[in-house]
């Protein structure tokens, strides 16, 4: 079991296995900089990391609505079938 480092010090709490966001912002900060050569303007590193970053949120924040819309749907089938079944006469 993992422990992480907290505000008072080493929780026992076990550590999060998942990958946490940083590692994909890294990742795509990486990616960013393998297509500059090193003495490339700061500024435009920046600018396309901002931009990469920008449209992984968009991606993300695309797909989390979809599959929300899909719990929804999914959500009034049940209770459009629930309410069928309630209607129908006990035999």
């Amino acid at each position: 079991m993992g422990t992480r480092k907290g505000l008072y010090g080493r929780s026992h709490r076990p550590a999060d296995p998942g990958v946490s966001p940083n590692e994909y912002v890294g990742a795509i900060t990486a990616e960013v900089r393998v297509h500059f050569p090193p003495n490339t303007d700061q500024e435009l590193v920046t600018e396309a990391i901002d931009e990469a970053l920008a449209d992984a949120l968009n991606q993300l924040t695309a797909h989390v609505e979809e599959v929300a819309a899909a719990e929804r749907r999914k959500a009034e089938r049940r209770t459009v079938v629930r309410a069928a079944l309630d209607r129908q006469e006990p035999t």
